[in-house]
């Protein structure tokens, strides 16, 4: 489907894409280098895998034509987390179940995501250990926005300094693990100071 773009740009080719209704997931360029491995070499299937994820968890904008008001919905059918299989993934992807697999659990063990296996009611009656992927928004938002964090860098480490009641806590770590650190650290503060209001 052709978009209508009228306004040129005086390049043929950037006019001619200008056109085209191109429709997809959204990588962030942070993610290249904060969605890595041990050795800090990006992970390009776990990044298009949770590129693949944040959007089915993107609210969806409806506009009432009639009263003119915008409101948002889910994309999923699920109340609270998208169901996945591996199977999907490696239909979506093109990959093997074992990739499929692999990149949850790295995923997963970044501290973006986590997997809930439930037993849901079908039409064909009970299945059990169907997966749910629960996005962890506040992590996504440290890889995404890492220059929020205070960072350093210094040869192939990171360095980090957390500043929790006063007390200064260096770390020098790759930036998979130093990211997971800090993340740890803002839920466990944030744990603890609503512990302290209630």
């Amino acid at each position: 489907m052709e978009n209508t773009f009228k306004n040129s740009t005086n390049n043929p080719i950037v006019d001619a894409v200008g056109q085209m209704n191109i429709t997809g997931n959204i990588i962030p360029e942070a993610w290249y280098k904060t969605i890595v491995n041990e050795k800090g070499k990006v992970n390009l299937l776990a990044v298009h895998i949770l590129s693949d994820i944040v959007y089915w968890y993107r609210p969806t904008e409806v506009r009432d034509e009639n009263t003119l008001s915008v409101t948002y919905e889910k994309k999923f059918k699920d109340n609270d987390f998208l169901q996945r299989s591996y199977d999907q993934l490696l239909e979506k992807f093109n990959i093997s179940k074992k990739q499929a697999r692999d990149c949850i659990v790295f995923l997963e063990s970044l501290g973006l995501i986590k997997r809930h296996f439930r037993t849901i009611q079908s039409p064909i009656g009970q299945l059990a250990n169907i997966m749910f992927i629960e996005l962890v928004q506040e992590c996504l938002k440290a890889i995404t926005y890492p220059d929020s964090y205070k960072e350093t860098s210094k040869n192939d480490d990171s360095s980090i300094q957390d500043d929790i009641g006063g007390l200064q806590i260096p770390i020098h770590l790759p930036m998979t693990i130093m990211l997971r650190i800090q993340i740890l650290l803002q839920i466990l503060l944030q744990i603890l100071l609503h512990k302290i209001q209630h």
